[in-house]
């Protein structure tokens, strides 16, 4: 009796019974199994790899030498597959098995815990100024992304570096499920040392209490060759001209603009130019920085290279000592001629008309004349050089006897001319040109008994609203006779003075007019006949008319595209003439709208007009865009003619 019972035990294992949701009868088929491979890195770590359902359904430890594993008889089916190493974070990647072999390739293991998803930069970096991330010009900062929120103060008191650098969570984002920290840590400190270790405890955890899986360990190489670099960025906003620039002009001043007040003196002691070259010091301050101009006596040489060094012993206005020295370099345009007039091949130059050149370099007259040569021969040759405000270029206007009618002249210029202060051209320069064969209406309006040339020389040529016209004369003047008769037009009070020229006294005229000229608009010089010279010749008529700039915005800050602007920063804006201030402020739209509170106009310098434009603070990191609408006028009412849009943005 007792053996049916089992028999009858023996009969129903023949039958398999699937558990799930709906339960069901099935029979049993032929199973579907499949191989599992792959390999962890780095190598020479053993490793032990899990393939889960509910449950641990296999294990494997891997090849310590290769990292190497594998799974056999694996049936079909979604799995996670884990991966478990000491001091690494745990990895856990899906497996889907539904193919005889599948292959995982390479698995790399992380070497902080699995609660962290990324950091930045990575472990073992060499960290250079330029791949640390900034939170702002003064600060290096890491980022520690974690998988789940932390617990904010247990981070804290599980943080530590090595060497005792000062540190705090300068910003924290959140962004499910992830939580990112911003270490930040004084960035000159950061680099001074060579070797950096950050270390996160493990009694580190999440809001929900659990902890890393072990001690997080970073280490940094900070490039300690960086750290001049890391102090310009700490105590400096910008240069003039910036680092590595190129094609400067060889007249240009150096402005070095601090983000702090400094102790002047020690900044001027510390200064040096390499090659050397005596520097005027002069200093500005501005609401968020203060900023030294360095002027020189004379041009730098052209095609140079040019480094500044502010060397170590250099003090803030508090006392602080910057440590190291900062530096920057530039490089010289090369000695050009940018245009001259006549062209090369011209055909039919005027005869009265002067030789123009604009060059790029500053020469002596005495010098240029001797490097000059025009065949055939031209008697009573004489120069004036003059620097374009708007251009920074000299203008260089040769002026002669009248050359002979429908004659090819021509102009050497030899290779030996040196700029001032510089290296010789090293190239000849020519040009060949053919006079016209009958003079032209426009040679004929020239007195070519007595005067030589006018500035400006024509129409084109345009002259800033407190420019000066001024008229060349051939001989000493009686200057009682010329200045009862010159008249402008439109008519504008002026006064006249007189300069010396090639050791003759009284042959230049400066007609300088009383208030600034109105801009974008015509004016006529007329010398009525009558005028002589001391030796009592007498001048016929004489008329030039010349053109002034139309209103322009020469500059502004913040500059266009600048980023982290302070919020207290104010608007600035500098104009080449001066503007109705009720227009400017009718006419001005700040997007999104700012409560200004009004412009403060603090008068002309260097022949431009600046505006302040005073408003309450910006909002942070926040784009602003400003536009200047054309219908903003000058003092006269001239209209700006065009608009100007500018678009910054605040910092945090």
């Amino acid at each position: 009796m007792k053996t049916i019972p089992f028999l009858f035990l023996a009969g129903i294992i023949l039958i398999t019974i699937q558990c799930s949701d709906n339960p069901q009868l099935v029979f049993p088929e032929d199973e579907q199994i499949a191989r599992i491979t792959g390999y962890i890195s780095p190598k020479g770590v053993t490793a032990t790899v899990y393939i889960l359902d509910a449950i641990i359904i296999d294990s494997a430890v891997t090849d310590s030498a290769t990292g190497y594993f594998q799974f056999v008889n694996v049936p079909y089916g979604s799995y996670l597959l884990k991966v478990v190493a000491q001091g690494y974070g745990i990895i856990t990647e899906p497996l889907y098995v539904n193919a005889s072999y599948v292959n995982m390739h390479t698995l790399r293991l992380k070497d902080y815990p699995s609660q962290i998803h990324s950091i930045t930069p990575e472990n073992n970096s060499i960290v250079k100024a330029g791949n640390v991330s900034f939170f702002t010009d003064t600060t290096a900062v890491i980022r520690i992304t974690f998988k789940e929120r932390m617990d904010t103060v247990s981070v804290k008191d599980a943080f530590s570096v090595t060497p005792a650098i000062s540190w705090r969570i300068a910003k924290t984002e959140f962004s499910e499920p992830y939580h990112s920290m911003y270490i930040a840590m004084p960035i000159i400190d950061f680099f001074t040392y060579p070797e950096i270790t950050i270390t996160l405890e493990q009694s580190a955890k999440t809001v929900y209490g659990e902890h890393l899986d072990f001690d997080l360990a970073l280490k940094y190489y900070p490039d300690t060759a960086s750290l001049s670099e890391v102090i310009t960025y700490t105590y400096i906003i910008s240069t003039v001209p910036y680092n590595s620039q190129t094609d400067v002009n060889a007249a240009t001043d150096i402005k070095i603009r601090f983000r702090t007040p400094m102790n002047r003196v020690s900044v001027e002691q510390a200064f040096s130019l390499s090659p050397t070259a005596t520097p005027n010091f002069f200093w500005s301050i501005y609401t968020n920085y203060e900023e030294l101009t360095v002027k020189f006596a004379i041009p730098l040489r052209n095609n140079t290279v040019y480094t500044v060094t502010l060397d170590t012993g250099m003090t803030t206005f508090d006392s602080t000592v910057i440590p190291g020295s900062l530096s920057f370099s530039f490089t010289t345009r090369s000695m050009q001629f940018i245009d001259y007039s006549p062209l090369d091949g011209e055909p039919s130059f005027p005869a009265t008309d002067p030789f123009r050149y604009t060059l790029n370099f500053l020469v002596d007259p005495a010098d240029f004349l001797n490097a000059f040569s025009i065949a055939p021969p031209v008697d009573s040759l004489s120069l004036s050089i003059t620097l374009s405000p708007t251009s920074g270029y000299y203008d260089v206007t040769v002026y002669h006897s009248l050359l002979k009618l429908d004659t090819t002249y021509t102009v050497t210029i030899d290779s030996t001319l040196k700029a001032i202060g510089g290296a010789a051209l090293g190239t000849i320069f020519t040009q060949t040109f053919t006079t016209e064969s009958i003079l032209s209406d426009t040679t004929s309006q020239i007195d070519s008994s007595l005067i030589s040339s006018v500035v400006p020389s024509d129409t084109t040529h345009l002259i800033n609203c407190s420019g000066e016209p001024r008229i060349y004369f051939r001989y000493s003047m009686d200057k009682q006779s010329v200045e009862q008769r010159i008249s402008l037009t439109p008519a504008t009070l002026f006064t006249v003075s007189w300069q010396d020229y090639l050791q003759s006294e009284d042959r230049i005229v400066n007609i300088n007019p009383s208030q600034r000229l109105k801009a974008n608009t015509l004016y006529t010089v007329v010398i009525d006949s009558g005028y002589q010279t001391k030796a009592e010749t007498v001048g016929n008529r004489y008329t030039f008319s010349f053109k002034t700039e139309p209103i322009t915005l020469m500059e502004y800050e913040p500059l266009n595209g600048q980023v982290n602007v302070p919020a207290s920063n104010p608007i600035r804006l500098k104009f080449n003439t001066a503007l109705d201030t009720s227009s400017l402020l009718t006419n001005i739209v700040i997007v999104p709208s700012l409560d200004s509170t009004g412009i403060s106009y603090t008068g002309v310098m260097d022949d431009n007009a600046w505006y302040y434009i005073s408003h309450k603070a910006f909002l942070p990191d926040t784009t602003y865009t400003v536009t200047l609408q054309e219908s903003i006028t000058d003092l006269f009412g001239v209209l700006l003619g065009r608009s100007y849009t500018i678009s910054f943005t605040t910092g945090n």
